[in-house]
């Protein structure tokens, strides 16, 4: 299979296709026949000035049937349209919104029930997020609850200067080190402003593995975030992953459950990261008592991740809070506005 058949694996020839950000590379043209629509942050004209002397094929730009401009992504679309499409594509998209469970929000609003969400994803082992820490739920809620609609200060300096290269290549179809491991320096300006009216810059805000993004979704899912589940994925190819997730609400699974479902997930990440660490590292990295202790207890037991409501979580937060501090008003009304959010 190519690229474009694992993304389209999943969508019915007859399906209204709705791709977001093609800008220069559409998966799915409209010269191909189909039923598709595109969404961008500009229309073709606007796309064209911005790509010249970029070395792309502008020719590929294709008319924008909708451009979205802030705010949620569906209300780009017209609401007659919304919960008509059968599918949609996102590649290379995801990471970079400041605010992933929105965006994950407005496709359910998109989608009709059982309609397919298709996702290329940069495996953050094999590209410029390699020295990046994987991205976990917590990080998402945060960015939801705060409607976030800019990068925040640390995902702007992760950008500048955690970033790599390889050469000039930004990513690499291999978990050996780089050769030539390079700091990419676009000018991180302490503090750069995050408000809401502030030029957007753009970045990966979130770093996946493939069982790391399989985390999420489910995790998000448990919690009511997350309209989807995973339908179908491929390893992956290059320096990037496919996913297809289908619009559904998921079974609240028992705590016994969503345990082993959890563990299974994090033993595949730990699995993940030692592949990149070996590769880079060689694999005798770790200590003698490390090993050891792996090898006495190999099998971590699923009740030692023992799963709590978030609303229990937000109160323990709420509780440990120092009653005389200048963050305790603040803190406890984002603390009332996530029960509020993660209640409903």
């Amino acid at each position: 299979m190519d690229r474009n058949a694992r993304i389209l694996d999943l969508v019915a020839p007859d399906a209204r296709v709705l791709e977001v950000g093609p800008s220069f590379s559409p998966i799915l043209p409209k010269a191909s026949g189909r039923e598709v629509y595109t969404l961008d942050h500009a229309d073709a004209d606007e796309l064209k000035a911005k790509y010249a002397g970029h070395g792309v094929d502008l020719a590929r730009i294709e008319p924008v049937d909708f451009v979205w401009r802030g705010g949620p992504v569906h209300e780009a679309v017209p609401s007659a349209l919304h919960g008509s499409f059968d599918a949609m594509i996102l590649s290379h998209v995801l990471e970079h919104s400041p605010d992933p469970i929105g965006l994950l929000k407005s496709a359910a609003v998109l989608l009709r029930d059982g309609g397919v969400l298709s996702l290329a994803n940069p495996d953050k082992r094999y590209c410029f997020d390699a020295l990046k820490p994987v991205t976990g739920l917590g990080e998402w809620i945060e960015a939801h609850v705060e409607g976030r609609q800019r990068h925040g200060v640390r995902t702007l300096y992760e950008q500048s200067v955690v970033s790599v290269k390889n050469g000039e290549a930004i990513g690499w179809p291999s978990t050996a080190p780089p050769s030539d491991l390079r700091w990419v320096e676009t000018g991180f300006d302490w503090p750069r402003p995050a408000a809401p009216d502030a030029p957007y810059v753009d970045c990966h805000a979130s770093y996946f593995t493939p069982a790391s993004f399989e985390l999420l979704v489910f995790e998000g899912g448990q919690l009511g975030l997350i309209e989807f589940e995973v339908a179908k994925t491929f390893p992956t190819a290059g320096f990037e992953f496919f996913v297809t997730l289908r619009k559904a609400r998921p079974a609240r699974l028992t705590d016994e459950a969503i345990a082993v479902r959890r563990m299974e997930l994090h033993r595949r990440i730990m699995a993940e990261l030692r592949e990149q660490i070996d590769g880079w590292l060689g694999p005798a990295v770790a200590s003698t008592p490390v090993r050891e202790a792996a090898a006495a207890d190999p099998a971590p037991r699923p009740e030692l991740l023992v799963p709590i409501t978030a609303v229990e979580s937000v109160a323990a937060v709420d509780a440990a809070l120092p009653r005389r501090s200048w963050v305790k008003g603040p803190a406890k009304r984002l603390m009332r506005r996530l029960r509020r959010r993660l209640s409903h």
